[in-house]
């Protein structure tokens, strides 16, 4: 009777593992998505160095 106690308690803790790995595996793919994006963000909104505003531009007589 104890064997089949410790045999289940045994396959539950390895299963909780395994789930909670899946999970870690998950929210760090997720992570990282989101850094990328983050990332991207900034070089989109980032200004080009060098560059002038097109209406300081028109206001030179260029």
């Amino acid at each position: 009777m104890l064997k089949i106690d410790n045999a289940a308690r045994q396959q539950f803790i390895n299963h909780l593992t395994s789930t909670v790995e899946k999970y870690v595996g998950k929210v760090r793919e997720l992570s990282y998505n989101l850094g990328v994006a983050h990332t991207k963000l900034i070089q989109i909104e980032a200004p080009k160095t060098g560059d002038t505003e097109p209406d300081d531009m028109s206001r030179q007589g260029r």
